[in-house]
């Protein structure tokens, strides 16, 4: 990967590097063109000026004897054939015997072009850049003006910018190198923590962490987020542990009472028909609750699963009208519901009337015929809270904080169950993002709150069914 990486970085720099020259070589092969401007300027204003009536080549030869040229630059002035005498002249500058030499420049003396160019020549082993430019007088072409300046110094320093960006792009590359290097080792190294913890675990048990020290950076977040998601897998298979653990704990007892009894109507032999009738009713009772408790177990294990919820709209009023019907039928008590928010609630209709009527059941078994169960629901702080309260019994306090986990009876000397039925009502209502909270006192009945959050609420007249 970093050899890579730095191959990669090796095309991008050549690239730029290539780049830079070809732009350095434009700006100063252009500094050199104005110049040559300049010079072909500077013949031209003081041509235009000179003396009525004196020859060409009388004027360039002054013009070459008192003109100043740059360092490295030279001048040819030609006068045409055909002009005035003498026809055909060459003078030329310091150094211009050099360019005089190319074949290029030959051409444009014997044929003066008719209008400025600009070339590239080299003589004598040295590289040039010349312009030309036509000389006019009444609208012909008296003579040339030939410019040149020598590009040495322009190809050193292409060369030396070339070194410099040669350099610094070794530079910058093992510099990239070196930290892509240091960084791909530190993340390799929480890589291959988190690879060697993951067979660890897959080989021992989940209590292996990385224990990341570093920086809060991706590399951080990387291995703080693999230890949060052991600590979360650490605590699913602790409580699937416990729940087999508490599953053959209960189940054990009425297969024990079954087998107990079976065998003992198989050692007595009995022919008595009410004997057999009471033994058979006994085992059938156990495996109604065995069943029941199967049923309740598979609901609870459903219910972590992604696909546990089935929602749709539902009209508050109606949906707790209905439960509180249901609930009726299973006691006489004094039933009240309490007024309801004209409100919807997205959820499962079936799963929250389920943990509604199982919290209504509880109250049933926990009230007298006198008692008074309420069901109310109230909308405060965005959020939606359900109520269900009774004037019964009440709960213990050593057991008020673990009446939702599983096996756990909610209210001393109140009729048999699973004790799975509060560990429901909590997976149905957390499935929803809800939470429930219990309020109890014994003598003092019991109130219940399942706690919807504000995406569960549906405002009124946005359509929930009944």
């Amino acid at each position: 990967m970093a050899a890579l990486h730095a191959g990669i970085l090796t095309v991008v720099l050549v690239a730029v590097g290539i780049q830079v020259d070809r732009i350095v070589a434009g700006n100063l092969l252009a500094s050199v063109n104005t110049g040559l401007v300049e010079e072909l300027a500077e013949y031209g204003n003081a041509a235009a000026h000179r003396v009525n009536g004196t020859p060409l080549v009388t004027f360039d030869q002054s013009y070459l004897r008192s003109h100043q040229l740059p360092s490295g630059h030279a001048v040819l002035l030609a006068v045409a054939r055909g002009a005035a005498p003498p026809r055909g002249a060459i003078l030329g500058s310091s150094g211009s015997n050099q360019i005089r030499s190319s074949p290029l420049v030959a051409n444009w003396l014997n044929h003066i072009p008719n209008q400025s160019l600009f070339g590239q020549i080299t003589a004598g082993g040295v590289s040039y850049r010349v312009l030309v430019s036509p000389v006019l007088s009444g609208g012909q072409v008296v003579g040339a003006f030939i410019a040149s300046a020598d590009l040495t110094g322009v190809s050193q320093a292409v060369a030396s910018q070339l070194v410099a960006v040669i350099v610094e792009g070794a530079v910058a590359l093992i510099a990239a190198v070196l930290t892509a290097y240091l960084l791909l080792r530190r993340v390799l190294r929480v890589v291959d923590g988190v690879t060697t913890t993951a067979a660890d675990i897959s080989e021992s048990d989940l209590t292996r962490r990385l224990a990341y020290r570093g920086p809060d950076d991706e590399v951080g977040r990387l291995a703080r987020t693999f230890d949060r998601m052991l600590e979360r897998l650490s605590a699913s298979f602790a409580g699937q542990r416990r729940l087999l653990a508490d599953v053959s704990h209960q189940l054990r007892t009425p297969l024990t009472v079954i087998r107990g009894h079976l065998e003992l109507l198989l050692r007595d032999g009995t022919s008595d028909a009410d004997e057999v009738a009471g033994t058979l009713a006994v085992v059938l009772d156990e495996l109604d609750g065995t069943a029941l408790l199967v049923d309740r177990l598979l609901l609870l294990g459903r219910a972590l699963e992604p696909e546990f919820l089935e929602e749709e709209p539902i009209a508050l009023g109606s949906f707790l009208a209905d439960i509180l019907d249901a609930g009726e039928v299973l006691g006489d008590r004094n039933w009240v519901l309490r007024p309801v928010p004209p409100v919807g609630v997205f959820g499962d209709r079936t799963k929250l009337r389920g943990a509604l009527l199982n919290l209504i059941d509880n109250a049933v078994k926990a009230t007298k015929p006198d008692d008074t169960i309420a069901l109310e629901a109230r909308i405060s702080g965005h959020v939606l809270t359900l109520t269900v309260s009774d004037t019964g019994v009440g709960i213990e306090p050593e057991i008020r904080d673990s009446v939702f986990d599983r096996f756990v009876a909610g209210r001393a000397g109140g009729p048999r169950g699973t004790g799975l039925g509060l560990a429901i009502v909590r997976a149905v209502v957390e499935a929803h993002g809800g939470q429930v909270t219990l309020e109890s006192s014994p003598g003092r009945g019991c109130s219940i709150e399942i706690t919807l959050p504000a995406n569960r609420i549906i405002p009124s007249g946005e359509g929930a069914s009944s």
